[in-house]
């Protein structure tokens, strides 16, 4: 059966190509005349709006970049945050946005990279892969195993050297159809 979702979430590490990918999800709903709204990041009074836009009618959607992975991400990258150090920085958020996802349905699709050879799109930029960008990974590739996922829906989406946008995309689109009822 499939799962009645409101709300797609769309997050990466940098260089994922999620601001591309967003782009090509929105065409995706909109193709099934949905109410579209959109926010970029995630903290209180965002996750209050959202709510507010999904009471708004039945047919009411949110695509979100950015969301509550992206807080993780930066306290990784900027502050070499633990497992422990993130529930309790972001228990509060964490409970809003599972409470999102129980009463209307949603899903964060977290894209990263298959392997180390996938990430030769960080080397051209950085020369050398950053730390921080190791940590980062082995962390969303371990996420469904913190309790701190528990009542969310994630799922990871990963690219290897040679795929481009319309891949993930496809990667995307396939695991909306195949597992939720838009």
């Amino acid at each position: 059966m499939k799962r009645k979702i409101k709300c797609i979430y769309i997050d990466g590490i940098e260089k994922s190509g999620k601001t591309s990918v967003v782009r090509e999800i929105r065409k995706f709903l909109k193709n099934k005349n949905k109410d579209l709204h959109e926010i970029n990041g995630t903290n209180k009074q965002k996750i209050e709006q959202q709510i507010s836009m999904l009471k708004d009618s039945n047919n009411s959607f949110v695509l979100k970049e950015n969301s509550i992975l992206s807080l993780f991400y930066k306290d990784i990258k900027e502050k070499n945050s633990g497992i422990h150090k993130l529930e309790e920085e972001y228990k509060e958020t964490i409970r809003q946005e599972r409470n999102v996802n129980h009463e209307y349905g949603a899903v964060h699709f977290f894209i990263i990279p298959e392997d180390n050879e996938s990430m030769s799109r960080f080397s051209e930029e950085f020369g050398e892969i950053p730390e921080y960008l190791n940590r980062l990974i082995y962390f969303y590739r371990k996420i469904d195993q913190y309790s701190i996922s528990q009542g969310l829906d994630i799922k990871l989406i990963t690219f290897d050297e040679n795929e481009r946008i319309y891949d993930i995309r496809d990667k995307i689109t396939k695991e909306l159809e195949t597992n939720y009822d838009i």
